[in-house]
């Protein structure tokens, strides 16, 4: 059964500076519901992000193994020769290989992938690795917007990396969406997906929890998200193209 909390009880334990940020854009007696409305929004964000990060990190690790040529089987991300990798990159590395053997399993290169969290691989995307990653790793991305030379799928790329990286930290953290750009930050996500693989946009645009989260919203009217998803939808159409 749904226990009934008050405002004091939840003040008490989220903080009121916290609270006071979700209280400050609805009414006093929907405070404990916009709360936990806004928890569960942040909850399906952060669905959305953890397939588009598996996706992400298994294109470059896909690419990049299928150019490393290994005498002695090393990964490619053990391979200074082949990717330049910073110190902060291979301390997430030997971080992630402690944390599977002391599990009990040998640091295969699927689980090291696995263990890396979506810094490094956000990293991977900046202008120190265009040679190295970018150059081997844009041949597996299939719908990168546009064919014309002049075209800077880098930089393109880049910055929808970075759009969901910001976000995905700013879910992460438990900080509040600003409502008005929650449609467009899930436009964000879908961006980065379709630029990946148009099909696995297509998936992951129909099985998104947010678009219903945000239309269950307590005390407020569903929003007509139809129109809305498609408005953005167009907007990403045109940013693909």
């Amino acid at each position: 059964m749904l226990r009934k909390v008050q405002r004091s009880e939840l003040e008490l334990w989220v903080s009121p500076p916290r609270l006071n940020t979700y209280a400050q854009r609805t009414a006093d007696s929907r405070v404990v519901d916009e709360y936990a409305w806004a928890v569960e929004l942040n909850a399906a964000f952060m669905e959305l992000i953890c397939h588009v990060e598996v996706l992400l990190r298994n294109v470059v690790h896909r690419e990049l193994t299928a150019r490393h040529v290994s005498p002695t089987g090393t990964p490619w991300f053990d391979d200074p020769q082949y990717v330049a990798l910073n110190n902060n990159a291979r301390r997430s590395i030997q971080k992630a290989r402690n944390r599977i053997t002391r599990g009990g399993y040998p640091a295969t290169a699927d689980r090291v992938v696995a263990g890396l969290s979506f810094d490094f691989w956000r990293f991977l995307f900046v202008n120190a690795h265009q040679i190295d990653v970018w150059n081997r790793v844009r041949h597996g991305l299939l719908g990168l917007p546009g064919s014309r030379r002049s075209t800077n799928h880098f930089a393109i790329f880049e910055d929808a990396v970075e759009r969901v990286y910001e976000l995905r930290n700013r879910v992460a953290h438990h900080e509040p969406l600003r409502l008005d750009l929650a449609l467009q930050k899930h436009e964000d996500v879908l961006l980065l997906a379709g630029y990946i693989d148009p099909r696995a946009q297509a998936w992951l645009d129909s099985i998104s929890r947010v678009g219903p989260v945000l239309a269950s919203r307590p005390g407020f009217p569903p929003p007509p998200m139809t129109s809305l998803a498609a408005h953005a939808r167009r907007k990403r159409r045109d940013q693909q193209q």
